[in-house]
């Protein structure tokens, strides 16, 4: 099985357990030169996606432009080659906005220190999952086209959405227990199984 890419050349320690956990081989590179040698590529959290690219005019921090062309870029990639993508926090609020949707800002999704948890009704790989954490200043407005809703908070807020085998989670998995990284992680292992005995060929 081909390893994942995780788009970042120095992750936190918590994506890689999470990989381990499910028995996901990995290779942490920024930026991302060529897709072919990966079954995967994994998207983490960070700071806010650049709002001029959705045409968005809302506050944002930590923004990183390099980060958001590499991003862009291991997209295209990887879609063209229909290789899965898992998005985590940034990482879901990035595949929306390569796919056209837009964000928004949000309140009471993140506290000073460490994450906070609430609520979702959730169906698809999440079935089953009630709580998430937390820890964000925007969110999924305008949800991309062809994208389903697959966890939604007490808010209104889309916590999770997939086309496809490209998929995001809003919260952070690898910091919840044994089952939300099975529910998340694992359901990106079972996807890029079911494409890896395949020829790998982009879309025409």
């Amino acid at each position: 099985m081909l390893p994942v890419l995780v788009l970042s050349s120095d992750p936190p320690k918590t994506y890689a357990d999470a990989l381990n956990f499910v028995g996901l081989p990995f290779e942490n590179k920024f930026p991302c030169f060529s897709a072919e040698n990966y079954g995967g590529l994994l998207l983490i959290g960070g700071g806010d996606v650049f709002p001029r690219y959705y045409g968005g005019n809302i506050p944002f921090k930590d923004e990183n432009v390099v980060r958001d062309q590499a991003e862009f870029i291991a997209l295209r990639k990887f879609v063209d080659l229909r290789r899965p993508v898992l998005g985590v926090c940034r990482g879901m609020q990035a595949i929306n906005v390569f796919f056209g949707g837009t964000l928004k800002q949000v309140a009471n999704h993140r506290a000073e220190k460490g994450d906070i948890y609430h609520s979702v009704s959730s169906r698809d790989f999440l079935s089953g999952i009630t709580e998430v954490n937390s820890y964000h200043r925007q969110a999924i407005d305008r949800v991309a086209a062809g994208f389903d809703v697959c966890a939604v908070g007490a808010d209104g807020c889309a916590e999770s959405i997939r086309n496809e085998n490209v998929f995001g989670v809003q919260f952070h998995p690898e910091r919840m227990d044994e089952r939300a990284i099975t529910a998340v992680y694992g359901t990106f292992l079972k996807e890029i199984k079911s494409v890896s005995s395949r020829d790998f060929k982009p879309r025409r």
